[in-house]
């Protein structure tokens, strides 16, 4: 299963500097429980990652919890894709 995570960064263009930062943390959080980052990029006024997992309700609750935890619920979508 993949589950996509997109942070708009509120303005067109790169993340720089605290925005490139919280994608670290985000990376760094999701690697540290296991969850393998299997694409990401950036521009266009957003971040984007991508990662497979087999246990689709532990990764959201991982991802939820930092998405809380640094209050950009209002600019992050997460989307889950089942395998076909």
């Amino acid at each position: 299963m993949r589950i996509d995570i997109q942070i708009s960064l509120g303005r067109d263009g790169f993340p720089v500097g605290d925005e490139l930062e919280l994608r670290y943390a985000l990376e760094d959080l999701l690697e540290e429980n296991g969850i393998a980052v299997v694409g990401g990029g950036a521009g266009m006024g957003v971040m984007d990652l991508s990662v497979e997992v087999d246990d689709a309700r532990s990764a959201l609750l991982i991802i939820d919890t930092f998405i809380k935890q640094y209050h950009i619920e209002d600019i992050t979508t997460v989307e889950v894709e089942e395998d076909t």
